[in-house]
C-alpha cells in the first residue's frame, strides 16, 4: 500500500518538474488526486452484507453456555470442562502458558467434521507452565499464576454462567464472556431447504462469487473485556488512528486480507494484513488478546464506561 501511494505521490512531482504553465499544472495534478482518493466502496463489504456479521452484532437468540461442574478435569497447568447451552456442547481447555499467557481453546464435541486449526501460525506448541492453588468448587474453579515475584494473577472460571475472570491484587483487569456473547455454530447436516436457519447460512454471494456451506455457516463470536484501561491499540492493518475508536455508530473493524490501492482515511476497512491482536494499556499494567483463528474477523470495539473497553470478535 505505501508503495503504491508512493508511486502516485512522485509522479505528481515529476509532472510538476516538467509543466511550464501553473494553471495546467494544477489542473493535471489535481485531476490525480481526485484519482488517488476515490474509492470504490462496492468492492469492501460491509457488514450488512455478511450474513453471520450481521447475524452476531443482532445478538438475538444467543444462547448462554454454563459450564457442567462434574466435566471439570484438571492437572497442574490446565483445566478442562463442557460448556453446554441449549443449542450445543463444547470442549473448554484453559491453560497456563510461559511469560505471563493464558490460552483458551473452545471446540465441538465430536463434530461432522474436523474444523482447521491454525498450528503453522505458532512456533511449535506453545509450552505450559504450572500454575498453584487449584480449587474446584459447585460454582466456580480458580488457579492462581506466578510469573516472577511480583507478578501473580487469579484465574477464575465461573459456572452459571460460563464467565473467565482473571484478577490481579483481587482487582479484575481481564474478563470474558461477561456480556454473554458467546455464539458457537457448529457444523450440521442440511434440514429441507434450510430457511429456518436464516439468512446466508447455507450460501451467500458477494460481487458475483458465492460462497457454498454444504455444513452450514461455522460462526464463532465472544466478548473480551479489558478493566481499568484507558487506550486500546492493535489490529492491524487499517487506516485509523493509532488508538482504536469506538465502533458503536460504524462498522466494526474487518480483518480480511485484502489486495487494495484505494481506502478511505479513519476509516475500518480491510487492506493487507490481518493480525487479530488488541493491546490494552493503563498507568499499572498492560494486557493484551490475540484472537488465534484462520477466517474474516470482524471486531467491535465500546467504551462501556470511563473504566475500560469491551472488545466482541467474530468471525
Amino acid at each position: 500500500m505505501l508503495n503504491m501511494q508512493s508511486r502516485v505521490i512522485t509522479d505528481l512531482i515529476i509532472m510538476k518538474i516538467f509543466l511550464t504553465y501553473p494553471l495546467i499544472q494544477l489542473i493535471i495534478s489535481s485531476s490525480f488526486v481526485l484519482i488517488c482518493v476515490a474509492v470504490d466502496r462496492s468492492n469492501f463489504k460491509t457488514c450488512e452484507q455478511a450474513a453471520f456479521c450481521k447475524r452476531h452484532r443482532a445478538k438475538a437468540n444467543n444462547p448462554v453456555y454454563n459450564v457442567q461442574p462434574n466435566s471439570i478435569k484438571a492437572n497442574d497447568s490446565a483445566v478442562e470442562a463442557v460448556l453446554e447451552s441449549s443449542v450445543n456442547k463444547l470442549k473448554l481447555i484453559l491453560a497456563l502458558l510461559e511469560y505471563g499467557k493464558v490460552r483458551m481453546v473452545i471446540d465441538e464435541i465430536d463434530p461432522i467434521r474436523q474444523r482447521f486449526h491454525p498450528t503453522i501460525a505458532l512456533d511449535g506448541e506453545p509450552k505450559q507452565q504450572k500454575f498453584s492453588n487449584f480449587e474446584h468448587s459447585g460454582s466456580s474453579a480458580s488457579f492462581v499464576a506466578n510469573f516472577g515475584e511480583k507478578n501473580s494473577y487469579k484465574i477464575v472460571i465461573e459456572y452459571i454462567p460460563f464467565r473467565v475472570n482473571i484478577f490481579t491484587d483481587d482487582k479484575l483487569i481481564l474478563s470474558v464472556n461477561s456480556r454473554q456473547l458467546l455464539k458457537f455454530e457448529h457444523y450440521r447436516n442440511k434440514v429441507g431447504d434450510g430457511a429456518e436457519d436464516g439468512e446466508g447460512f447455507w450460501e451467500e454471494t458477494f460481487k458475483g462469487h458465492t460462497d457454498t456451506k454444504p455444513f452450514g455457516s461455522s460462526s464463532i463470536g465472544l466478548d473480551v473485556s479489558f478493566i481499568g484501561y484507558k487506550f486500546l491499540y492493535g489490529l492491524p492493518e487499517h487506516s485509523e488512528s493509532f488508538t482504536l475508536k469506538s465502533t458503536t455508530y460504524t462498522d466494526p473493524y474487518r480483518l480480511y486480507n485484502l489486495d487494495v490501492f484505494e481506502y478511505e482515511l479513519e476509516n475500518g476497512m480491510a487492506l493487507y494484513g490481518s493480525i487479530p491482536f488488541a493491546i490494552a494499556h493503563g498507568k499499572k499494567r498492560t494486557s493484551g488478546v490475540l484472537w488465534l483463528n484462520a477466517a474474516e474477523t470482524w471486531v467491535d470495539v465500546n467504551l462501556a464506561t470511563d473504566k475500560g473497553f469491551f472488545l466482541f470478535v467474530f468471525d
